[in-house]
């Protein structure tokens, strides 16, 4: 007699007496179509007693395959943890060091080449003056992040993983703003996640200065009041370089317009998961573990080929692997070759350990307790060049829209006026021409491969500082490129290519040599012309 398939919680969807501890809404629509399909044209061993081979999945399972609402995905976390990698002689280990048992100079080399070697773990990199693991459970994060008003836009970013987004959305993630699921503040996610209504919603890159803002210690404070603020998180130093500030708060690229929108803050309830991914637009970016144990599982940009990649309409590139379920058999199904895969790193990330993740590096993450963590984002010397060649894609875009106007009529000093604004192409003007400074051995060609020369290494601070001091320090770098200058630059050397000849629907590599041909000096002087 066939089994009866019951839901229950806390995993919506989840059914007794299914063929599989894993048969969820998830693992369901990775296969697709599998709900109309035979027990037997998926599963080949394995099948409990009455259950037979011919049977429709979606008679035997039917929550899963006919009930499985957005409600309930919102609910949903996995079943259990990450399936063990098979394929031993792959796994690598990932460098974890004290920083007082490095020199400075050698901590820094190491960071500057990460994208070559791999993660970096910095344990305990606060050490005790900044990091008190019991102000970071969930109930002390609850009592701080306590609203003090009534809350108001901008609301917390939440994420949940939908299995229909995998293959076509960033890391598999169904975004949302909180007050879409009733979430105005922390405190009420933190509640919805532990109720089980959101316990699959993580809080993911949600500024922390717009979501807890005692969580950063923003400004400098005098030694007798430090003790107010010990448990406010300064900027690390090992990092004391951003490019993507070097313009201040008008010419932020990336970050939203304003210096504190970044870093980001992320609490998940155990169970849940990010898809393997890539962060977007060549940023390496650092992890700080304030709460519990995530699992990580980084692999080089090398091993690309292996997760069965994905290019969405909007031309961004998603993998269809499962690299935290390596032999489930949906990875052969969508072609991926996880088994060829030659290097991968795996490790947890413990509270007050900090881990930098290299650009270009696809990774997945599971958080095996209740955890919170904080990132940043960020661009150094040693991915510039890297985050200018994805910026001069943008300025692709918008050279072919130029060229489109222009078609149709548009006057050149009314687009050169238009375009200049674009902070996309204030931010190439400016940082384009820092590489263009440097030496030889540490630059290539913009319009070429990634660059193979070994890049300057940014010196770390002997201590962590001000969120605020930070963001300043950033400013320096912008050398009289001052946001409103940089617009002025672009202007003229849009103004010298619309002078240098016709511009027609050409290849958009060949319409960003001329773009880069013309320097900004000889822009301004066809200007003044």
């Amino acid at each position: 007699m066939p089994m009866t398939c019951v839901d229950h919680g806390p995993f919506a969807c989840h059914e007794d007496g299914c063929p599989s501890t894993m048969i969820t809404c998830y693992a369901l629509a990775a296969r697709l179509s599998a709900c109309n399909l035979n027990f037997g044209e998926i599963w080949k061993v394995g099948l409990p007693d009455g259950i037979q081979v011919d049977q429709p999945v979606h008679h035997q399972c039917a929550a899963s395959c006919s009930r499985c609402t957005a409600d309930e995905l919102r609910a949903t976390v996995a079943v259990s943890e990450p399936r063990r990698w098979p394929w031993p002689s792959a796994l690598q280990p990932v460098e974890s060091v004290f920083a007082h048992n490095m020199s400075a100079a050698a901590l820094a080399h190491r960071i500057a080449i990460a994208g070559t070697v791999g993660p970096l773990i910095i344990r305990q990199a606060y050490g005790e003056a900044f990091f008190r693991p019991e102000a970071w459970s969930r109930e002390a994060l609850r009592n701080r992040c306590a609203p003090t008003a009534p809350p108001a836009p901008p609301w917390p970013t939440i994420a949940y993983r939908e299995p229909a987004a995998i293959g076509k959305r960033w890391a598999g993630l169904h975004f949302d703003n909180g007050a879409a699921q009733g979430v105005r503040d922390l405190v009420s996610l933190i509640d919805a996640q532990d109720a089980g209504r959101l316990r699959g919603v993580v809080l993911f890159d949600s500024p922390a200065n717009r979501t807890c803002p005692p969580v950063l210690l923003r400004a400098n404070v005098e030694d007798n009041e430090r003790h107010k603020l010990l448990d406010s998180l300064p900027a690390p130093r090992f990092f004391p370089r951003d490019f993507e500030v070097v313009l201040g708060s008008e010419g932020l690229w990336r970050k939203g317009g304003a210096p504190m929108d970044d870093p980001d803050l992320f609490v998940s309830k155990a169970g849940t998961q990010t898809h393997v991914h890539i962060d977007a637009h060549c940023t390496r970016f650092w992890m700080l573990g304030l709460s519990g144990r995530k699992l990580w599982r980084v692999l080089p940009p090398d091993e690309v080929s292996n997760l069965a990649p994905s290019r969405n309409d909007k031309g961004g590139e998603h993998f269809l692997a499962d690299v935290l379920d390596p032999t489930a058999e949906a990875n052969a199904d969508v072609g991926a070759q996880l088994g060829s895969v030659g290097r991968l790193f795996e490790f947890e990330l413990a509270p007050g350990d900090l881990v930098l993740i290299p650009e270009g590096w696809p990774h997945a993450v599971h958080n095996l307790d209740d955890t919170v963590a904080l990132t940043y984002n960020f661009v150094d010397e040693a991915n510039l060049e890297c985050y200018v060649r994805s910026l001069r894609a943008h300025v692709g875009k918008l050279l072919v829209k130029l060229v489109s106007q222009l078609a149709q009529g548009r006057g050149r000093q009314d687009a050169a006026d238009a375009f200049s604004q674009h902070t996309a192409l204030a931010y190439y003007e400016h940082l384009s021409e820092h590489v263009a400074r440097r030496s030889p051995r540490h630059r290539s060609g913009l319009g070429g491969a990634a660059s193979t020369t070994v890049a300057p290494v940014d010196s770390i601070l002997e201590e962590h500082i001000p969120w605020d001091t930070f963001a300043a320090r950033q400013h320096q770098h912008a050398a009289g490129h001052e946001r409103g200058t940089a617009s002025q630059r672009v202007r003229a050397r849009l103004l010298a290519l619309m002078e240098s000849g016709p511009l027609t629907a050409e290849p958009v590599e060949a319409l960003l040599d001329r773009f880069d041909a013309w320097s900004s000096a000889r822009g301004a002087a066809k200007e003044e012309l």
